[in-house]
């Protein structure tokens, strides 16, 4: 069995001006199983979306750190879910903060509980560290009494064509 083992990636234009661009290594995390947020009148607080982080230890504390986040995410009707990204207990890649907002990375809303969304982010981090970083998923909802969230389900969930699919999130340690 042959093997090729690279400290990076070096594209084949090569370096941008300045040096770095190179992949050297990515991780991810993939989540099969479902999740669901609310039930209740009112927002939920945001809570960690269990099985939706990933670890990464850079080589380099000039290194960035390329996040891609996707999930499918459905609801009953007239529910709504929030994302926020996180480094470690560090909220990143948020929206302005406003009187009364939570800010987030990303909102969905699904009109109909036979639909999903596709919820993607993509953020280039620099933590600048060399020791180990949890980028993590939250997530909360909002709706009336009985309105759920779910991740890789439909609200409707009854019958042959309730679909189940996953979701993930991915990192890349990209040298500067």
């Amino acid at each position: 069995m042959s093997q090729i083992k690279v400290n990076s990636i070096i594209p084949v234009g090569g370096v941008p001006t300045g040096g770095g661009g190179g992949i050297i290594q990515i991780k991810q995390t993939i989540k099969t199983d479902v999740a669901s947020r609310g039930g209740s009148s009112g927002q939920d607080a945001l809570a960690a979306i269990s099985g939706l982080s990933v670890d990464i230890t850079p080589t380099s504390t000039t290194s960035k750190i390329y996040i891609i986040v996707n999930i499918k995410q459905g609801e009953t009707s007239n529910a709504w879910a929030r994302y926020q990204l996180q480094r470690d207990s560090t909220a990143i890649y948020l929206g302005d903060t406003a009187s009364g907002k939570t800010p987030c990375s990303n909102f969905t809303y699904v009109s109909s509980e036979y639909r999903m969304n596709n919820v993607e982010e993509q953020f280039l981090d620099s933590p600048n560290t060399t020791s180990q970083i949890t980028y993590q998923v939250y997530w909360g909802a909002r709706g009336g009494s009985g309105t759920i969230a779910y991740i890789n389900r439909c609200g409707h969930d009854s019958g042959d064509y309730a679909p189940r699919t996953a979701s993930s999130i991915t990192v890349m340690e990209v040298s500067a």
